[in-house]
């Protein structure tokens, strides 16, 4: 037999919504003679703040878990109520991928049915053009408002500087057939284009070249940045494997398959690799 609604439930509701959320649930507990607990697990099966403020009130609660300043984030949070063309569940999705650029946990925050593959679902919201626009305006709001600060900036061109491809993709059928990993295992903010194929998926990772360009000149005017040695060991590595695929390539056309760089040690590489 299911059991009956406490009538004390809907009143703890009004005395909330009463008070315009500016009372604390001891309080509530006290008037109405319920445990603060019980009055806890009514705000949150219920709803409260969601029922009050639309998904403003929800991302309010869930401001804390993302990984963006709390003034930032309301702007972000105006921004994304402000557009009636997109759903509340929409609203949250958009606000969470603009702001952790993982699909599929922003499909888990916005409250979508996870019975699905959340991986699919976010994928297809991804493609539709109001989603794609709203997640533009949020990140270019981000971005005016300073939401990254330099030392995030050149953290995130390290990032796209040394990404690799394999990170981002799973081959298979000798190398006929890529497919996409999975998007809780890859950064997304890192791939700038997305496309099928007869062969898979294929993906265009953003601009290295310019990222590389970019910290070479920043290093060369700040030398003794926090980054620096992430960014000398990360460069070394890719240059170390420059040359050894240059020496596989040598050794398979020669007699003896012989890499001419594997016996250098890691100073001569890097004297190597900058010409010296």
């Amino acid at each position: 037999m299911p059991r009956v609604r406490s009538p004390e439930r809907d009143k703890a509701f009004e005395i909330y919504k009463t008070h315009e959320s500016n009372i604390s649930l001891r309080d509530i507990a006290k008037e109405l003679n319920v445990s603060e607990k019980t009055i806890s697990g009514w705000k949150v099966k219920d709803k409260w703040d969601e029922k009050l403020n639309g998904v403003f009130g929800v991302l309010q609660t869930k401001i804390r878990s993302t990984p963006i300043k709390k003034q930032v984030a309301k702007k972000l949070i105006n921004s994304v109520d402000d557009n009636e063309e997109l759903t509340e569940k929409e609203k949250l999705f958009c606000f969470f991928y603009a702001t952790e650029h993982n699909a599929a946990k922003a499909i888990r925050k916005a409250g979508y049915d996870t019975s699905t593959s959340s991986r699919q679902m976010g994928w297809s919201l991804l493609q539709k053009p109001k989603i794609q626009q709203e997640i533009k305006n949020l990140k270019k709001i981000r971005n005016e408002t300073l939401l990254v600060d330099g030392s995030d900036i050149v953290a995130k061109y390290i990032e796209i500087a040394f990404a690799d491809i394999g990170e981002f993709v799973s081959i298979s059928c000798g190398g006929n057939i890529m497919t996409l990993k999975p998007f809780d295992d890859i950064d997304t903010s890192l791939i700038s284009q997305i496309s099928n194929t007869a062969n898979g998926i294929s993906i265009k990772l953003a601009d290295k070249m310019k990222a590389l360009d970019f910290l070479q000149k920043y290093f060369m005017l700040n030398p003794m940045d926090k980054h620096k040695k992430e960014y000398d060991e990360k460069r070394l590595k890719l240059e170390k494997d420059k040359l050894l695929l240059q020496g596989d390539e040598y050794g398979n056309a020669g007699k003896d398959n012989t890499n001419p760089y594997s016996g250098l040690t890691t100073e001569e590489l890097k004297r190597l690799a900058n010409g010296e």
